[in-house]
């Protein structure tokens, strides 16, 4: 078995695939990895143009669909399922490969943020407009759950630190589900005073998130007698 990294998406503004990334195939991720690790030109030009291809709305939203949904016959993403679970994105492909990981994630986090900047609301559009903040509200909440649920995280805590900074523009639903993911994210070794710092001071100034703040402090499972501890219970 061979792991290519070739993308096609049927989803481009003019209907025809677009095709990122050309890279020698691997027998496993790992040897995958550490191709990508050797080759940075080449992992920087993909980069690049994963980037711009994310840029465009259909094609976001084609990389979070199955890849089985989107073969239609072709050759090549008929094979990539052959190759990968039927269930698998295009996105859950970048997530599980170390040396991608970090940049997808910050690019995938400024797309949520796009995602949620919306127009000032119209009264002859307002219908539409409120369906359209519903479906980017969808996309970024789909966006969130394939990096919260991503097989490995390389570094959780760098993933953690951003979600927090960008948190207070999100809707309310995804402040939640950022907020309840952490002990799911983060190690018990990986929790420090400046992240219970930031959550308290997250609930003190939004009294709306304090419920799930302090169920997902309880679900940190603090050592008793330790700095956190105290700092919370103070």
């Amino acid at each position: 078995m061979c792991y290519y990294f070739n993308y096609y998406c049927f989803y481009s503004e003019n209907g025809t695939p677009i095709t990122i990334s050309c890279l020698e195939p691997a027998k496993s991720f790992r040897q995958l990895d550490s191709q990508l690790r050797i080759q940075r030109t080449k992992v920087n030009e993909f980069l690049t143009s994963m980037n711009a291809f994310f840029d465009l709305p259909k094609a976001l939203l084609a990389s979070l669909m199955p890849l089985e949904d989107q073969s239609q016959g072709h050759h090549e993403l008929d094979k990539m399922n052959t190759m990968y679970g039927q269930t698998d994105t295009f996105l859950k492909l970048l997530l599980r490969i170390e040396a991608l990981q970090d940049t997808a994630i910050e690019i995938m986090l400024g797309k949520i943020l796009l995602l949620m900047v919306h127009e000032e609301p119209s009264p002859e559009g307002s219908s539409l407009q409120a369906q359209k903040q519903s479906e980017q509200e969808r996309q970024a909440t789909q966006i969130f759950n394939h990096i919260r649920w991503c097989e490995y995280l390389f570094s959780p805590e760098s993933v953690v630190k951003t979600c927090l900074e960008s948190l207070l523009v999100l809707p309310t639903s995804l402040q939640i589900e950022i907020i309840i993911s952490i002990p799911a994210i983060l190690t018990a070794s990986s929790i420090s005073d400046e992240l219970l710092s930031d959550l308290l001071s997250i609930a003190q100034g939004t009294p709306d998130l304090l419920p799930c703040i302090l169920e997902t402090i309880g679900n940190l499972c603090l050592a008793h007698g330790s700095e956190g501890y105290k700092q919370v219970i103070r």
